[in-house]
């Protein structure tokens, strides 16, 4: 499955923007300002996970999502307006606008049909996935 795309349009390689700058600092505003609110995930983020894929897709007209789960937490974040996302098991369309970020468990089944609007949508997509190594509370606060 590692070169299998949902995507039926254009795409970054997997692992583009992981070691871009621009993406690093986003990673470490989505820790920061959701550490708290959602500590399963963002607390102790490094030492839990790791962001295993970070790539870019163009999204014109004609272009489509099959939808799909994924195996791990993902998220999207918007870098235009363009192409909404459905939800269908939980009845929801996302009309992004740039700078919109979504974070969402791994059985969340999602994806459009063929595109038909004018604009082209770009967004950059990531996987996070947990770390091999046993995370708890307690082993933290011993190492403190």
């Amino acid at each position: 499955m590692e070169n299998y795309t949902n995507v039926k349009g254009g795409m970054t390689h997997w692992k583009y923007f992981l070691d871009k700058k621009e993406f690093k600092n986003f990673t470490y505003y989505l820790i920061n300002k959701h550490q708290t609110s959602n500590p399963g995930i963002f607390q102790y983020f490094f030492e839990k996970n790791t962001f295993k894929d970070a790539w870019g897709n163009e999204i014109k007209k004609g272009d489509s999502l099959i939808y799909h789960t994924h195996s791990c937490v993902h998220g999207i974040l918007y870098l235009t307006k363009g192409c909404d996302l459905i939800l269908p098991e939980l009845n929801l369309k996302i009309t992004p606008e740039p700078g919109d970020y979504y974070i969402f468990p791994s059985e969340i089944l999602h994806g459009f049909d063929k595109y038909e609007g004018e604009s082209n949508r770009y967004s950059l997509i990531f996987n996070i996935e947990p770390n091999d190594t046993a995370f708890t509370h307690q082993n933290k606060i011993n190492e403190l």
